[in-house]
Order: C-alpha cells, then structure tokens, then sequence
C-alpha cells in the first residue's frame, strides 16, 4: 500500500505539469496585442479621426503635444513589434509611419516610440499652417494642374535644369516668422515636397523663400526624368538595367550604383509594370568596412531605409 501511495502522488505532481506549461503560455499570450495592419493603406491624409478609429480601431495609446495628437496602434509578431503612428492636425490626419521595435520586452504599450521610431520631419510646424491645411492633399505623382486645384497659383515659381519649383508662403502680421510650402516637380509630376519655417523681418516672404530652414530638394533619379507612374520599360530607357533587382510581397526592388568612394545608390520600387517611389541612400567607405569591391555587394546597406509607402503595401498583399 505504502508503493501505491507513492505512485498516486508522483502520478497527480506529473499530470499537472501540461496543466501548468498551458496556463502560462496562455497568460503570455493574453498579454499579446492584435491590430491588422494589412488595412493601413486605407489611412490616406485627410480623414478625419472618427474615419481612422473604424479602420483600425481604438489606438493603445494617445499623446497630444502642441497643436497636434499622436494615436499609436500595435501589432505583436514573434520576432518583432510592429507599430503604426498617426498623427492628426485639428482632427485631420496629417501623417503617419510604421516602425517595429526588436528584441525589447513588455507590452506593445511599453515600448510606444522606440525601436526605428523617428519623430516626422516639420510635424510641428505642419501643425502651425492654418492656411496651407490642404497641402495634406499633396501626394507624389499628381500633377500641375491639381496642386493648383488645392494650393492655388504659387507666389513664386523656378525652372531649373532638370525640375521645376513652386514656392508658396503664409505671412503673419503677429510673427517675425513666415511659413513656406516649396514642391518640386518632374515632367509635370510632384516629386517633393517640403514645408519651413524662415525670418520674416527684413522684406516680404517671397523675399525670404529658400532661407531659414530651407533645405535643397533631393530630386537624384527623378531629376533625370524619372517619376511615379512612369513603366518599367521607360525607367530602362533613361538610365538603364539596374545592378540588382528583388521581389518581395508583390513589390519589385531596382537598384542602382557607382563604384565611387562617396557610393551613392539609387532604389526605384515598382508595383507590377508602374514605378511608385524611389529612395536615394549612400553607403560609405566605412559602411563597407573598407572593402573596395563592386557596388552592387553593398546595396541595402549603409542609411538605407524602405519608404513607409512601400512598407504600408508590402503590409496589405
């Protein structure tokens, strides 16, 4: 009797161990957060919040600062975090980007604004232009004749080599400051845009356009007739095969390169036949760890970083 005791009581300690492994890993997956990100594409600039909240739902966290509100929304995955920003301008979505946090444990909550975040470029000062509340409507691609259908004429506009460039600017009675919107164009495509800040006390703001925080359009590989919408076989025609090309989640990556020590690179991303953006990027000597050899082993290297465009389609397919 004393042995069948003994082998009861190992009996009933083994079988509560699956009862045990199951409840924690359901307590660790209770603390997982799921938002499909695949619809995101729908988020496009000029909804209102109402229109965000019934795509993705309530955001797990929200931050107001200055004139504009941030609302966060987190995806769990096994390696990786992945996370969406939006950022509304009085109640109008204004901008958003994606960023994933690797490697950092806690909830989606905890670790809000870490891993590849980057606060937006003039996100701020976006908030600030009151009358240029519109500009959101400015996408890549469009043409002349819409910018004017949204902006109007520009106060100022430049032919150069290769692009053309329209300045617009808000003056304020009450303010030694004056807000700017310049936009770059190709072939009669917007390739760029940028708004900033510059010091309006000595003459009127078309005086001041391209001062202050002004920074030069970086129009390489546009400026050489490439633009959105443009087809493969035209991309080919202009500037040639690329060194490397990939496809990934319906997205074709092209690269281009030149052996120089400086290793400025090119990536276009076409969606099937059509080209929808493009990103300049170097990769220094350093980079490369000092190793001289062909540009294309060092392609993806370097400050390169996929386009939230690119990213947001690769999310949806």
């Amino acid at each position: 009797m004393k042995y069948i005791g003994l082998l009861i009581t190992f009996l009933l300690l083994t079988s509560c161990v699956p009862l045990l492994v199951g409840t924690y890993v359901a307590a660790e997956h209770s603390s997982f957060t799921r938002t499909d990100l695949s619809v995101a594409h729908r988020l496009t600039p000029g909804i209102t919040k109402n229109e965000a909240e019934n795509i993705l739902g309530v955001p797990i966290r929200t931050e107001f600062n200055n004139n504009y509100e941030t609302w966060h929304y987190c995806n769990t995955k096994r390696n990786a975090d992945e996370y969406i920003a939006l950022y509304f301008v009085r109640g109008i979505l204004a901008q958003k980007q994606f960023y994933t946090v690797r490697g950092i444990y806690g909830s989606c909550s905890d670790n809000i604004k870490k891993g590849n975040y980057r606060e937006p470029e003039n996100i701020f000062l976006t908030s600030q232009l009151e009358p240029f509340d519109l500009s959101y409507k400015l996408g890549k691609g469009i043409s002349k004749s819409e910018v004017l259908d949204v902006m109007g004429p520009p106060v100022k506009s430049e032919l150069l080599k290769n692009y053309e460039i329209w300045h617009y600017c808000n003056y304020s009675m009450n303010s030694n400051n004056g807000n700017y919107i310049s936009i770059a164009f190709v072939s009669g495509k917007l390739v760029e845009k940028q708004i900033y800040n510059a010091d309006n006390r000595f003459g009127s703001c078309v005086d001041n356009i391209k001062t202050g925080d002004y920074r030069d359009f970086d129009v390489v590989g546009y400026a050489n007739g490439l633009y959105p919408g443009m087809k493969k076989s035209a991309v080919i025609a202009l500037i040639g095969n690329p060194a490397k090309s990939e496809f990934s989640d319906n997205i074709e990556e092209w690269h281009y390169c030149n052996n120089d020590v400086n290793g400025d690179y090119l990536a276009l991303y076409f969606d099937g036949d059509i080209l929808i953006e493009k990103l300049n990027y170097t990769v220094s000597i350093d980079d490369r760890k000092g190793i001289q050899d062909n540009c294309s082993k060092f392609i993806k290297m370097g400050n390169y970083r996929m386009p939230d465009k690119v990213l947001e389609i690769k999310l949806g397919n």
